[in-house]
């Protein structure tokens, strides 16, 4: 059996943990970096994007991380050309209207090499060079979309990192390319919502590996009852809950305390079938500190195996795969939801829960609205 890009690098950054005595914060820290990184591409924005690599360099350790740096780079100085690029050709264009469909014409009012000015049923629309949606663009770009290998690499960075862009084409423009193929690989990292203005974060920063120690060292005192005890799933799962609660709910822990329930959490059920208890574990952790669990989430409940013989490990699934897809509906990542749907509702469905199966049809169709939504935005 060939196992993934994603868990193959997970298990890297695992050896690398346990061989180089890397710590949990730096990990942490490493991810949240790279995160920002595709987050500011996402949103057109290559000097945060820059500015955030410098910090996952800082905290890279292994060879699977700095070669990960090395392709972000790239992708950057190809968003940079990206912008380069349509700043030029704005700024020499002499069109004087865009060819919508073979009725519909949109009539252009100015065009500068920081914005374009269209105006369409009688209302003028002003749209910024790094604002510009992938629908509008090829429209204006046209045949010159895939014109040479310079181009090839420089329009499929911009469907890639783009929230709305096309992942299809951007692989089939980067295969065209001159680039190497391991660039590939970033288009099997999940997309991540566009950054393009960050407010104050007021979540915990996350604490070092002594803080933590520290505060297991608590914890372990405070619920060694409850440990000791916990030798059923049911159990196991009651203290992941008390352990996620008092990590969220009382204010006179320190850090390194919280984040030790939160450890002492996922090592409860780490080996249970169901997924949910780790999934809660992982979304409460990331609205408490500052860190980012969806791609572990998404890895998660993406691996988990529908079993018709198995109802009740169905509605676990379903209940995980559901919460999951209204996220990706708030966030934009239509391209993991799509993936995940199927396996929400046939979960639900074998689980005989009716609410389960509706509220897996529910979040299907608020998905499909927001993604309409989208699109007419553009």
């Amino acid at each position: 059996m060939q196992m993934s890009h994603k868990l193959l690098s997970a298990l890297f950054v695992l050896v690398a943990l346990c061989w180089t005595g890397v710590s949990y914060a730096n990990i942490e820290a490493y991810d949240n970096a790279v995160e920002d990184v595709r987050g500011y591409l996402a949103g057109m924005n290559p000097e945060l994007a820059r500015a955030s690599l410098k910090e996952a360099l800082r905290h890279a350790t292994d060879r699977y991380q700095k070669t990960e740096i090395a392709r972000l780079d790239e992708c950057i100085n190809l968003i940079e050309d990206y912008l380069s690029a349509m700043s030029n050709f704005c700024a020499n264009n002499t069109l004087d209207e865009i060819k919508l469909s073979d009725t519909e014409f949109v009539k252009i009012v100015e065009m500068k090499k920081d914005h374009v000015t269209v105006r369409s049923q009688g209302v003028n629309k002003t749209y910024q060079i790094n604002q510009m949606s992938p629908k509008f663009v090829r429209i204006l770009v046209g045949k010159s979309y895939n014109a040479n290998k310079d181009n090839q690499a420089v329009f499929g960075a911009f469907e890639a990192f783009h929230p709305k862009g096309d992942r299809a084409l951007a692989r089939r423009l980067w295969t065209a390319s001159s680039l190497d193929r391991r660039m590939l690989e970033e288009l099997d990292v999940p997309r991540v919502p566009p950054i393009i203005q960050r407010g104050p974060d007021k979540r915990l920063s996350v604490p070092t590996d002594e803080e933590v120690e520290k505060g297991m060292e608590f914890v372990n005192q405070k619920f060694a009852k409850f440990i000791d005890n916990a030798d059923t799933p049911q159990l196991k799962i009651k203290l992941s809950t008390q352990l996620i609660q008092m990590a969220s709910k009382n204010k006179s822990l320190t850090p390194g305390q919280k984040m030790a329930c939160f450890k002492l959490a996922e090592k409860q059920v780490k080996d249970l079938i169901q997924i949910s208890p780790r999934y809660d574990v992982m979304e409460q952790k990331e609205k408490v500190f500052k860190t980012r669990t969806f791609r572990q989430r998404y890895e998660l409940v993406s691996a988990a195996n529908a079993d018709p013989s198995d109802p009740d490990a169905c509605r676990d699934i379903a209940a995980a795969a559901g919460k999951l897809l209204f996220e990706c509906g708030e966030t934009n990542r239509f391209d993991e939801a799509k993936k995940i749907i199927p396996l929400a509702k046939t979960a639900a469905q074998v689980s005989g829960n009716s609410k389960l199966f509706k509220y897996a049809d529910q979040a299907e169709k608020y998905l499909e609205a927001q993604e309409k939504k989208h699109a007419a935005q553009e």
